[in-house]
């Protein structure tokens, strides 16, 4: 079987979303996981058109390997160095696949989905705590995304979401407050799938 377009698009997103960067051959175990008569002749072919336009998601980049060539998904900010990087710290690890397609392609669309349940309600629920009761939900949104973009994508920047909050009206009394919004927010960490585990969260890891 093939997949159309916006499917193999949404597949693209979920990969560089759970691994940074992922290579044809994978791609296509990965793909037969979810339907077993896969034509990976047909996500080459589209690998390949792809590999000369331009994305805001992710990029398509060929790729040699001694006698081999192929393509690769690359998270668009990612650069030759960052691949290297993320190559060594991925090594040997397991890689996250998740049960179905959709859920596969959900993490690429919606990045803060990688956080679990339990971990954003904690956060959403802890900042509430501390922020102006005028505050509209627009705005809590708005703040507890951006923190769980920022997991993410990197470390548990503690400075950072504090000043994000700050600039709402972030209202804190005592260093018990502090420790409060510092134990909600690794918590929200531990439990956010990481492109360098290979989609797992830190909590999955051990």
């Amino acid at each position: 079987m093939k997949l159309n377009s916006t499917d193999l698009r949404k597949f693209y997103m979920g990969a560089v979303s759970l691994y940074g960067i992922l290579y044809d051959e994978d791609a296509i175990d990965i793909l037969k996981t979810y339907f077993k008569d896969f034509d990976e002749k047909s996500l080459l072919k589209d690998m390949e058109s792809r590999s000369e336009k331009m994305t805001r998601e992710y990029s398509i980049w060929p790729y040699e390997a001694g006698k081999k060539e192929g393509y690769m998904i690359v998270d668009e900010f990612f650069g030759s160095e960052d691949i290297r990087d993320l190559e060594i710290e991925q090594d040997g690890k397991k890689r996250y696949v998740p049960e179905d397609f959709k859920s596969f392609c959900a993490y690429g669309l919606n990045r803060t989905l990688k956080t679990s349940f339990v971990a954003r309600d904690r956060l959403y629920a802890t900042i509430c705590k501390y922020m102006p009761k005028s505050l509209s939900k627009y705005h809590l949104d708005y703040v507890v995304k951006e923190i769980l973009l920022t997991l993410s994508f990197g470390d548990a920047d503690i400075g950072e979401a504090m000043e994000l909050m700050e600039r709402f009206g972030f209202n804190i009394k005592s260093d018990n407050d502090v420790q409060d919004v510092v134990d909600a927010i690794m918590f929200a960490y531990n439990n956010t799938k990481k492109i360098e585990n290979l989609g797992f969260s830190p909590a999955e890891m051990l």
